[in-house]
C-alpha cells in the first residue's frame, strides 16, 4: 500500500505536536484529482475496504455504489491507527521503540487535520465526496464542518453530531477489557506479545453491540453444543463457541492501545462544542448531504440523526430497516449500497 510520510509537525487539539507523521491509504480504480472519493474508516477499519479481505467490499468495486470504473477511492488508515498510519504501536523517533501510551491522545479533527496534508500531498484540492460509517461517519461530517471548500458531497452512516453518554460508557468498558488484562501491564507489552485475553472479551463485548437479539436469534438460537445438558461451567451453547471463535482472532487483528486511542477520540466527538448550539456549528455549508441510520441502532438512533439533518441546510436523511442494528452499515450493505449508489453518482 502506498504511504504518505509528512516531515512537518502536526499540532493536536490537546496542545501537544507530533513532529512528523506517516498516513498509510489505499487506491482504488485510477486516480484522478476531481473524481476521487475520501474514504473513512470505523475503529476496528484499516486502508483495506475492497477485496476479500475488505471491511466494504460490498460498497466499494466496479459497479458498486463506489463505482470504481467511475470513481477513484482513497481509503486512508486513520491517524492513531495499526495498519501503516503513526499510532501508538509506531517508532518514537527518540529511541524507535513503539510510541505505546506515550502517544499523545487524538481527536477526530486531528485525524481529519491530518488526511487534509494527505489530500495536499495527493494533489485533491477537492474531494467529490468524503464517505464514512459510524468514526468514519464522523470523520466525514467533520471535513464537511471544518474544510466544506474541499467536499463536494458528504454521507454519514451510523453517527450522531455527538458521541452520547451511553456510548461514552460503553468504550469505557472496551477500554477497561483491556486495560484488565494482566498481560497489557502499562501499555507496553510490544516485545511480549498482545494481550489476547483482553482483546477477546473485547471482541466478545463488542458483538454485543452490533447484533441485535434477533439476529442472535436466527442464528444461534438456544441451541446446544451436545445432545443434551452437561450440567457444567463449560461452554453448553452455540453462542458461547460463536463468542470464543470471535474472540480467538481478535488479538491478531488488531493492536489493543490503538482501540483506547480510537474509542478516546469518538469520545471527544461533539460537532457543537465552541458553538452555541448544533446549527451554528453546521449551517453554514450547502452542500448535498446524505445521512442513514436504522431503525435498529439504538446506539446511534434515526431521532438523533434527524436532529442533525435539521441542522444541515441540504441534508437528506434515510433511516433503513436491518436486524444487524448498528453493524448494518458493515455486514448487511446491500440495502445501503441502493440508498447511496445514486448520490455518488450525482
Amino acid at each position: 500500500m502506498p504511504r504518505f510520510v509528512c516531515p512537518e509537525p502536526l499540532l493536536l487539539e490537546s496542545g501537544r505536536t507530533l513532529p512528523s507523521f506517516e498516513i498509510q491509504y489505499e487506491v482504488y480504480g485510477d486516480f484522478h484529482p476531481e473524481r476521487t472519493v475520501l474514504l473513512c474508516h470505523a475503529l476496528s477499519g484499516s486502508a483495506q475496504a475492497a477485496g476479500p479481505a475488505g471491511w466494504w467490499d460490498g460498497m466499494v468495486g466496479p459497479g458498486k455504489a463506489l463505482d470504481t470504473d467511475e470513481l477513484c477511492v482513497i481509503c486512508s488508515n486513520t491517524l492513531g491507527g495499526c495498519t501503516g498510519s503513526t499510532g501508538p504501536s509506531s517508532a518514537h523517533p527518540d529511541d524507535q521503540k513503539p510510541w505505546a501510551l506515550r502517544f499523545p491522545v487524538v481527536t477526530v479533527g486531528d485525524m481529519v487535520n491530518a488526511q487534509q496534508r494527505l489530500a495536499d500531498h495527493l494533489g485533491v484540492d477537492r474531494w467529490k465526496a468524503v464517505v464514512g460509517g459510524c468514526l468514519g461517519g464522523a470523520q466525514a461530517l467533520t471535513w464537511l464542518q471544518r474544510y466544506p471548500e474541499r467536499c463536494g458531497r458528504v454521507a454519514a452512516v451510523g453517527i450522531t453530531a455527538v458521541t452520547s453518554p451511553h456510548s461514552l460508557a460503553f468504550y469505557e468498558v472496551l477500554r477497561q477489557s483491556l486495560r484488565l488484562d494482566p498481560a497489557y501491564g502499562d501499555g507496553d507489552y510490544y516485545s511480549e506479545g498482545i494481550p489476547t485475553a483482553g482483546m477477546g472479551l473485547n471482541a466478545r463485548i463488542g458483538m454485543l453491540f452490533w447484533m441485535t437479539p434477533e439476529v442472535m436469534m436466527a442464528r444461534y438460537g438456544r441451541d446446544l453444543l451436545a445432545e443434551d445438558y452437561s450440567y457444567t461451567l463449560g461452554a453448553e451453547f452455540s453462542i458461547e463457541e460463536g463468542m470464543a471463535a470471535l474472540g480467538a482472532g481478535a488479538g491478531a487483528k488488531f493492536d489493543p492501545n490503538t482501540m483506547i486511542y480510537l474509542s478516546r477520540a469518538m469520545d471527544y466527538y461533539d460537532l457543537a462544542r465552541g458553538y452555541p448550539d448544533l446549527q451554528s456549528a453546521m449551517g453554514k455549508s450547502d452542500l448535498p448531504v446524505h445521512l442513514v441510520s436504522y431503525k435498529s441502532d439504538w446506539r446511534y438512533p434515526p431521532g438523533k440523526v434527524e436532529e442533525l439533518r435539521e441542522a444541515l441546510p441540504s441534508a437528506r436523511h434515510s433511516v433503513l430497516d436491518s436486524a444487524f442494528g448498528h453493524g448494518a452499515w458493515l455486514f448487511d450493505t446491500a440495502t445501503l449500497a441502493t440508498t447511496l449508489a445514486p448520490f455518488f453518482r450525482s
